[in-house]
């Protein structure tokens, strides 16, 4: 019988998978993973958003402790290595004994027994340097879950302490809101025994239904990275020009379709200048009969209708920028990260 548990089974799996291809919110709810009991299903999800999360950390420690730290590691070795410790450095109720046994097991079992002895020696090591549990906690080690140059940009375009707070939302488990158009849902949940506090309530009495323009699959940008932990390695510097590029067509399309006098609302969930306000700029200069509308009446609007919660509409007047778009930064609203602009067709 094998050594390792099922959920490290599953995380090892699905980490593996990821190395290629996938999303780790998709592959949580497959069914292999449904099939685990509540207990094995919470271990795996842990252990990979957290090691996700925590990747690039992680690989910094490990790379030191190698007898040549510039080695080219197996995937299969490298994702058992980065289990181990996380669960050594992030999961105070795991035994180090078992993070470190089942990672070995772990490298077994995907046919590289000539590296176990390596990954043991290395998990040994991490465990024997880790911090004292009572030492005082770093306010800035949340950054060490993401890439330099992305930390580098968020504090050029937002500010130190703003950068850190995108950091520490996009470490924690993001907050699950729900949005109810209509009293007979909500009816239907307190029949099944689901209550929602007052303030985790949001009615609302028209819906926008959109698409997208150029039919191509849905980009998460990195106002998600709480519920999408893999897009800080996927993501490269070269990719935002050629996101925008695409936005930019999809924005023109949807004005070109806009009758005269109408609105186009262009949203984004990514942090990054270049698919926010470079596109609005770029679209609009292409369209001279277009110009920006200031958000701040419509959130007045929704506050007099009752369709904000009490207080939101400061709250949120508060992230109006300059030229009247909207820019919630993670963590503020426990939402993810989101950019808005209202442009308005000329009649």
């Amino acid at each position: 019988m094998s050594k390792v548990s099922p959920a490290r089974n599953a995380a090892f799996s699905i980490l593996k998978t990821m190395e290629k291809h996938g999303h780790s919110d998709t592959l949580l709810r497959a069914r292999k993973v449904e099939a685990l009991s509540a207990a094995d299903r919470n271990l795996t999800t842990a252990l990979v958003l957290g090691v996700l999360r925590w990747q690039v950390e992680l690989d910094n420690l490990i790379r030191p402790l190698l007898k040549h730290p510039n080695a080219k590691l197996d995937a299969d070795v490298l994702i058992a290595l980065r289990i181990g410790a996380f669960q050594l450095l992030h999961m105070d109720r795991i035994p180090a004994r078992a993070a470190i046994d089942e990672s070995v097991e772990l490298t077994k079992q995907a046919g590289h027994r000539f590296a176990s002895g390596m990954v043991n020696a290395v998990l040994r090591k991490l465990a024997a340097s880790r911090p004292d549990a009572s030492s005082e906690p770093d306010p800035n080690h949340c950054k060490a879950g993401f890439p330099s140059w992305m930390v580098d940009r968020w504090i050029q375009n937002y500010g130190e302490d703003a950068t850190c707070s995108i950091c520490r939302s996009g470490q924690q488990q993001p907050h699950l809101s729900v949005r109810l158009t209509s009293d007979a849902v909500q009816q239907e949940l307190t029949a099944d025994g689901i209550e929602l506090a007052p303030g985790e309530l949001l009615t609302a009495s028209r819906r926008l239904i959109a698409g997208d323009v150029t039919r191509t699959a849905a980009f998460r940008g990195t106002g998600t990275l709480g519920r999408n932990p893999e897009i800080r390695h996927r993501l490269r510097p070269e990719d935002l020009p050629r996101q925008a590029e695409r936005q930019i067509a999809i924005l023109a399309s949807a004005l070109r379709a806009a009758r005269p006098g109408g609105y186009v609302l262009y949203s984004t969930c990514s942090l990054e200048p270049e698919e926010n306000e470079q596109v609005i700029a770029a679209v609009l200069f292409g369209h001279p009969e277009a110009n920006l509308v200031s958000l701040a009446t419509r959130i007045e609007e929704l506050q007099s209708q009752g369709i904000l919660v009490p207080g939101a509409s400061q709250r949120l007047l508060a992230c109006i920028q300059r030229d009247g778009a909207l820019r919630l930064l993670p963590g503020l609203f426990q939402t993810d990260g989101f950019f808005a602009a209202l442009i308005q067709k000329q009649p």
